[in-house]
């Protein structure tokens, strides 16, 4: 994946998936951005209102991105996984950037399950399949025992473009 241009774009709540799109965007070489909500979500309250937003299926208000998904070969987005669904950071994210993705390939993490759902709802909003996926346990996120996960997701990355 060296050869082609990469961007990992995702959305953080508590820290868990920064740590993963960072350790994503180092074994890529890829520029990162992290896609930054309007809200507050610390406490109680941030995390009932993501709950109730994404049960909702709604977006949330993001800060215009400094990166254009267009300038690269491929972009890799994480979410973490809020009731079985799709952050409405994320949500809005690739919303905005429907028909404006190049290639893609996703992350999530969780507290138990529930990537699959979320990955199925990414790629129904972006209108593309992706190209790899990694779900992280919020535990694995947060001691930074992901290895085999990052490992397992650049190999299905290098089978996709050999």
């Amino acid at each position: 994946m060296t050869a082609s241009k990469v961007l990992v774009v995702y959305y953080s709540r508590t820290g868990a998936t920064r740590r993963l799109a960072e350790a994503l965007a180092k074994a890529l070489q890829a520029d990162i951005e992290p896609i930054i909500d309007r809200k507050n979500r610390s406490g109680i309250f941030g995390y009932l209102r993501s709950v109730a937003e994404s049960l909702q299926k709604r977006g949330a208000a993001v800060e215009p991105m400094k990166t254009d998904p267009r300038s690269y070969d491929l972009v890799v987005i994480g979410t973490p996984v809020w009731a079985w669904s799709v952050s409405s950071p994320v949500r809005s994210y690739l919303a905005g950037n429907r028909g404006r993705l190049p290639d893609v390939a996703f992350f999530c993490t969780m507290g138990s399950r529930g990537g699959e759902r979320a990955f199925e709802e990414m790629q129904a909003i972006a209108g593309k399949a992706p190209r790899a996926g990694c779900a992280v346990t919020a535990r694995e996120a947060a001691s930074e025992a992901y290895g085999t996960h990052i490992a397992q997701f650049m190999e299905q990355l290098k089978t996709l473009t050999s």
